[in-house]
């Protein structure tokens, strides 16, 4: 059935009695047989209508209650009358979601409202900003403590079915109609405007924005911009204009009328002059984002002394705790000490910021410079930054492992994980790498002792079976590398339990990906081998056995000139070659590609064990077995 509610249209489908009592019952769990429940769960599932949406919500909410007056209760609250703009279905899923809001915690209560506020795909980000400059979690005091408090709230609503799971852990998402029902309720119990992709709208009433708390003004058409507004009680104020639209000049006694702001977040804005805006009148201001707004002279917000998150530039902002210069290309000089001044600073975002590029205002020892003041930030846990000059790194290039990191040296992707891009060949990286043991992502080209750094990180973490976090391992380009990984300094020959991706590019002095013999366990995870123009190499691996890379998806190998065999499996003299190895199965793989290998004689073969060293050096392949043969299986 379509109900229309002007211009939002859902749609809401139905199910048969049985089939909403099976939903209600396996949603809710065993309590709808409890006895001195009597009637209470049927009754309370025929309120929801036969609607999908309505049982599953109401279920969830109730499934962990015990007490029959809860139940009643609940019962109650359906048969309630709801809001005019909710008729028929949609009133029976209106009154459904309610009562599970009301079943949560306050924290949560309110998490859920700023969720419902932020755009389809929020980001937790957005939401750790928000939390911290309304102070709505009093005990917590730095971001990171925020962003753990928020994680978990969110696991929470999604458990209660409030929010959908989204594809990755940094954003969230909402069911259209959901987002609908929730700002009802934050327009009604958090006196909360909100425009959402609208060309026509007006503003609130003068007694609307006497009590309204916060306003939202979202990708919508702003003509109509107000010398001021007289809003005593906002705490947030939020506008932005449709991406395409030309910026909106922000009169200079906008904000006269609200000054118990909190959090003030603008983009695509434009001020005529910052220094003569009413914003220094914000006193209480905690959170400021002016995200691709046009500013000219930002010294004023240094006045700001309350400030505790700026997304854009800084001045004598000792307190603040997250700076955000993400995407400022125009701004050029950081001046000297403003960095190293924000003692409290946690979390520092500078990716597609041109300040560190060579291109830049700032001379190399200015650069420098910058990255120095970095490294004596005693709490920061978050960094992002891009660079293009590998000549700025300093030695001890950080002196404390970080949480959460990117330093990439390229422009292009833009991902969640700890990531170190680089290509330079004037680092011995070695000695900067101590405080990224936890990294996921390694890009790397043309850099020194490469090797060592990556037998260092699997060797710190050889106390602890597949403790190393590395994910994605990309090499390129990168001389005098002969082997990569040595597995005899690794306990129990285990290396690289968690990589999934393993790219190697242009590596013309290797001859082996993993010296030693590897267990069954290494690269237990691997999905993807890409390896192409490492000319010296004569195999990918060469296992202590068959029965490795039970999760390979993918692999490609081509331009190899010296590949003899894909995989090599050895064998000791006095074991039995049925009892070694009876078949490769590979039950993921998906994709397979050889190309210009003139040496290939097998995709697997089974090599002798040496027993000394000289024959180490003369090993001899006993019998090589092509892809047709049967021992090897592709499913």
């Amino acid at each position: 059935m379509l109900v229309n509610m002007g211009c939002k249209v859902f749609e809401i489908s139905s199910l048969s009695e049985k089939e909403s009592w099976k939903l209600f019952k396996n949603t809710a769990g065993d309590l709808t047989e409890k006895r001195e429940l009597k009637s209470l769960p049927k009754d309370i599932c025929q309120k929801c209508g036969c609607v999908p949406m309505t049982i599953f919500t109401v279920a969830n909410a109730l499934k962990n209650k015990r007490d029959l007056l809860q139940w009643k209760e609940a019962l109650r609250q359906l048969k309630r009358s709801s809001p005019k703009n909710f008729t028929g279905d949609m009133s029976r899923a209106y009154v459904s979601i309610q009562l599970s809001y009301n079943y949560l915690r306050s924290d949560l209560k309110k998490t859920f409202l700023l969720c419902s506020l932020i755009s389809h795909q929020g980001f937790i980000l957005d939401l750790v900003i928000y939390a911290m400059g309304l102070d709505i979690f009093p005990d917590i005091f730095t971001i990171e403590e925020a962003r753990s408090k928020v994680y978990a709230l969110i696991s929470e609503l999604k458990d209660s079915s409030l929010l959908l799971n989204d594809q990755t852990n940094d954003s969230f998402s909402m069911h259209d109609f959901i987002r609908e029902v929730a700002l009802s309720l934050a327009k009604g119990e958090d006196h909360v405007f909100s425009v959402r992709n609208e060309m026509n709208w007006r503003w609130p009433s003068e007694d609307e924005q006497k009590i309204c708390k916060k306003i939202f003004i979202r990708d919508s058409t702003i003509t109509d911009l107000r010398e001021k507004l007289e809003c005593p009680e906002l705490e947030l104020f939020f506008m932005n204009t449709k991406v395409g639209d030309s910026h909106v000049e922000i009169p200079e006694d906008f904000f006269k009328g609200m000054r118990n702001v909190k959090v003030l977040d603008l983009t695509r804005m434009k001020f005529s002059c910052l220094r003569s805006s009413s914003i220094p009148l914000l006193t209480k201001l905690q959170t400021l984002r002016l995200d691709n707004s046009v500013v000219d002279d930002i010294a004023v917000i240094g006045q700001l002394r309350t400030l505790k998150i700026l997304s854009l530039q800084i001045g004598q902002l000792t307190q603040l705790m997250l700076l955000d210069l993400s995407n400022c290309q125009r701004l050029t000089v950081i001046a000297p000490n403003v960095i190293s001044n924000l003692h409290r600073l946690e979390e520092l975002y500078m990716r597609g910021c041109f300040v560190l590029q060579k291109t830049g205002g700032l001379n190399i020892e200015r650069r420098k410079a910058i990255l120095d003041e970095m490294n004596g930030l005693s709490y920061l846990a978050t960094l992002e930054i891009q660079f293009n000059d590998a000549n700025i790194f300093p030695e001890g290039l950080f002196s404390k492992e970080l949480l959460r990191y990117n330093i990439s040296g390229s422009f292009d992707e833009d991902g969640t994980l700890r990531t170190l891009r680089l290509e330079c060949n004037s680092i011995n990286w070695s000695e900067n790498f101590r405080c990224f043991k936890n990294v996921e992502f390694i890009c790397i080209g043309k850099l020194q002792c490469i090797g060592n750094v990556l037998n260092e990180l699997e060797r710190e973490s050889s106390s602890q079976p597949s403790s190393s976090q590395l994910k994605h391992l990309h090499l390129h380009n990168t001389p005098n590398l002969s082997c990569i990984f040595n597995s005899t300094n690794c306990r129990d020959g285990v290396v690289f339990c968690n990589l999934e991706s393993l790219i190697l590019l242009n590596l013309t002095e290797l001859k082996n990906i993993c010296s030693g013999h590897l267990t069954k366990e290494s690269f237990c995870n691997l999905k993807i081998i890409d390896v192409k123009g490492c000319v010296k190499l004569e195999n990918i691996f060469s296992f202590a056995n068959a029965s490795s890379l039970p999760q390979l998806q993918t692999m490609k190998v081509e331009s190899c000139d010296n590949m003899k065999q894909i995989f090599a499996v050895e064998r000791g003299e006095n074991e039995n070659n049925n009892e070694v190895i009876d078949q490769i199965k590979f039950y993921q793989l998906r994709s397979l590609t050889l190309n210009f290998l003139p040496h290939l004689t097998s995709f697997y073969s089974e090599v002798k064990k040496p027993s000394t060293l000289q024959e180490r050096w003369q090993d001899e392949l006993d019998t090589p077995i092509l892809l047709s043969n049967k021992k090897v299986w592709f499913t």
